[in-house]
Formats: C-alpha cells, sequence, structure tokens
C-alpha cells in the first residue's frame, strides 16, 4: 500500500470481531496495557468515554495503537507500531486511511495466509508436507490421498423406484 505523504492513518488492532457480549474484560486489559482509544463498531472513542454495550448485540472492537500522518521521518515509529499491532491482535493489523472527516477506509494486513474478507480462516505455514500426496498434511481430505472415492449410484441400484421391494424393484 502507498500512502500520499501528509495522509492520516490510524493503526489498529483487532480485539473482538463480531461477538455478542459487553466485553468489560477486554476494555479492561486494553486500559491495563496503557492503551486510551479504541473503536467499537466502526466509532472511535476515549477509552473512558465507551458506552456501555448491549450484550446481546454482536459487536466490533479495535485498539487504536498509534494514529499517524505520512511522512519520511515516521518510518521507524510505524514500524514499531504495527509489530505492537500485530502482536496484540493475533498477527493481523487494520491500517485505517483517513478520506475525509471521521471517514476512514481500512485495509487489512495479516503475517498470516489469510484471505481479507475472512481473516479467521487462514492456511497453515507452507511446508512440503503440505505438497505430497503421500503426507497426512497434503492428502486430499475426501479421498485420504488415494484418488478413488467409494459411493454408489442408488439409480443403478433402485433401476426402477415405483416398484417395492417385495415386486423387485431391486
Amino acid at each position: 500500500m502507498r500512502l500520499k505523504e501528509g495522509t492520516r492513518v490510524l493503526l489498529l488492532a483487532p480485539m473482538v470481531r463480531g461477538q455478542r457480549g459487553e466485553h468489560v474484560e477486554v476494555f479492561s486489559r486494553i486500559q491495563r496495557e496503557g492503551f486510551v482509544r479504541v473503536r467499537v463498531d466502526g466509532k472511535l472513542y476515549e477509552l473512558r468515554d465507551v458506552p456501555k454495550l448491549n450484550k446481546r448485540s454482536k459487536h466490533t472492537i479495535d485498539v487504536v495503537v498509534d494514529r499517524l500522518v505520512i511522512k519520511p521521518e515516521v518510518h521507524t515509529r510505524l514500524a514499531e507500531s504495527i509489530s505492537l499491532a500485530l502482536a496484540l491482535g493475533d498477527e493481523t493489523v487494520y491500517v485505517a486511511e483517513e478520506q475525509s472527516r471521521e471517514r476512514w477506509k481500512d485495509h487489512l494486513y495479516s503475517t498470516r495466509f489469510a484471505c481479507p474478507e475472512h481473516p479467521e480462516a487462514h492456511v497453515p505455514e507452507l511446508t512440503p508436507g503440505l505438497f505430497s500426496f503421500n503426507s497426512p498434511q497434503g492428502a486430499c481430505p475426501t479421498c485420504s490421498g488415494l484418488g478413488n472415492i467409494l459411493e454408489f449410484d442408488a439409480d443403478l441400484v433402485v433401476p426402477d423406484p415405483s416398484r417395492s421391494l417385495a415386486d423387485g424393484a431391486i
């Protein structure tokens, strides 16, 4: 991702993704670790101003790890903040780019081999065993790596389904 100089960004570590609850323990953990801002269900709050969440609704909570304006001298700080966000966010970080006042565009990054739309679904670290038909890791889950599937065709077993078993359906 290339951002223009002067672009304002937020570095966010995802903590909760679409889960029901008040998440009091998440907020207390965030506060203990020294963070002061969060994004709850798409809205930015200072930690002390977060409204009580409805425990029956699904919520998304992200920690604001850092707020930056992109410029050449910010690279070290950016790298440290991304490293911290990846550690907090289970190897996932959102870089929210400011589009206009209070409107942000999220860019998802992950150190895992993950789908950007579904970061919870990821591929394990690639190893040679994943590509071997002779290894349980790389074997097809349907045929167990044998290339054959045992199945039957109901139409061949019962050629005339209108007849009963006594009338010779099989």
